[in-house]
C-alpha cells in the first residue's frame, strides 16, 4: 500500500476516503452475492448437495456447463493461491532467517561459519 501511496497527491484523504468506500463496496457485492446464492438455489439444495453453493446458483440459472466452467475457475484460483505461496515462502526465508540470526545470535548462520575459519 505505502508504493502506491507514494504516487497519490494527498494520501492521507485519499485513506480516509478509500478505506470506508472500499469496505461499503465489498459488503454490499458480498451481499448481493449470497442473496444471488439463495434466489438461485433452494435452502433444501444448499444444505443437501456438499457441493460450492456458487456451483448450485450456476447450474440452476446458467446450466451444466457454467457449473463445469465455475469448477475450472476456482481450480485455476487455488492454483494461482498455490503458485504464490510458492513464489513468496523462498522471499520469506531470504528475508527472515538473517533476522532470526541477529536476534537470537544462532551461530549456525553463514556468517558465524566464515569468520571461525
Amino acid at each position: 500500500m505505502n508504493y502506491a501511496l507514494a504516487e497519490v497527491k494527498n494520501p492521507q484523504r485519499t485513506v480516509r476516503i478509500a478505506g470506508p468506500l472500499a469496505i461499503a463496496v465489498v459488503t454490499v457485492l458480498y451481499l448481493l452475492a449470497n442473496i444471488a446464492y439463495f434466489a438461485g438455489a433452494t435452502k433444501e439444495e444448499i444444505t443437501g448437495s456438499g457441493r460450492l453453493v456458487a456451483a448450485l446458483l450456476f447450474r440452476n440459472v446458467y446450466g451444466p456447463k457454467a457449473e463445469r466452467a465455475l469448477s475450472v475457475f476456482v481450480a485455476m484460483s487455488a492454483l494461482g493461491n498455490v503458485l504464490s505461496v510458492v513464489c513468496f515462502v523462498p522471499f520469506l526465508f531470504r528475508i527472515v532467517t538473517p533476522l532470526i540470526n541477529i536476534f537470537l545470535r544462532c551461530r549456525f548462520s553463514p556468517r558465524a561459519e566464515s569468520t571461525k575459519n
